[in-house]
């Protein structure tokens, strides 16, 4: 189904939005801006307490949003979708976003520099660095370095989605390790190097030393800053709001330097 097509059945059909996180929240905003809020019914979760609201919409459960027999649209990354109630009967929606958010690329599946790409982004902002944390606590087998990710990825997600994208980037490494980052999944960024998603697979890039990503380069536009905030981002003034110690932000200045 292409962008057209889904904006077609939205506009003829109720729909329900599963999660209530940060990517539903960006969801909400890319229907809000091709104008497709008109049908959205509620929010819904797997589990859920009377009278829950997100974004001023009601929150229902995913179970009685399955027997609405309307259709359901996946508010979570796609990395999590196999463990998600009724994942089989959602419409996956996640592809659709960046075109709804920022429009048609300017290019697409341009050959990158990766280096160039992560020595673009500011220099106090961490986002890279954490998923490279990651990287280095999965391949370490260590604890710490994984708690640093999951609280660095709990600043704008769930703990539940954080650790489900844990297990998604163990999974990455592996096949990126064996075959190499596919290059049908190209990361997406705007014209001014802005990454607006592939965080992981360019730092699972600078693990493996792999010199060139495919990329989708998108306009520049307000709705970035609008999306990505500073707990996004990582930015240092976020992380010691969010109670990182010195020694923790060394580590990930650390795994900045790591990144090139």
């Amino acid at each position: 189904m292409n962008q057209q097509e889904m904006k077609e059945l939205l506009k003829q059909h109720g729909y329900y939005v599963f999660g209530t996180g940060y990517v539903a929240r960006m969801l909400y905003r890319a229907l809000e801006k091709q104008g497709l809020l008109n049908n959205l019914q509620a929010f819904c979760r797997s589990r859920t307490t009377s009278g829950e609201t997100f974004l001023d919409v009601s929150v229902i459960s995913a179970e009685e949003a399955v027997q609405s027999g309307r259709p359901i649209l996946l508010g979570v990354h796609d990395g999590g979708s196999s463990t998600v109630p009724h994942a089989d009967k959602m419409i996956h929606i996640y592809p659709y976003l960046k075109g709804w958010l920022f429009g048609e690329p300017l290019k697409r599946q341009q050959t990158m520099n990766t280096e160039e790409i992560r020595q673009k982004q500011p220099e106090d902002q961490y986002w890279i660095a954490a998923r490279y944390a990651g990287i280095e606590g999965i391949a370490e087998n260590d604890p710490k370095k994984k708690e640093i990710y999951l609280r660095a990825m709990s600043m704008h997600c769930s703990r539940e989605t954080a650790q489900r994208r844990l297990e998604s980037l163990k999974l990455l490494m592996s096949e990126a390790k064996n075959n190499g980052l596919d290059p049908d999944r190209p990361i997406a960024l705007d014209a001014d190097f802005r990454i607006i998603d592939g965080l992981h697979r360019l730092a699972v890039a600078a693990w493996l030393n792999i010199e060139e990503i495919q990329a989708d380069i998108y306009p520049v536009s307000d709705v970035f800053t609008e999306l990505f905030g500073e707990n996004n981002r990582l930015s240092e003034v976020a992380l010691r709001k969010n109670s990182f110690t010195d020694a923790e932000i060394a580590y990930l200045r650390e795994c900045k330097r790591k990144c090139g």
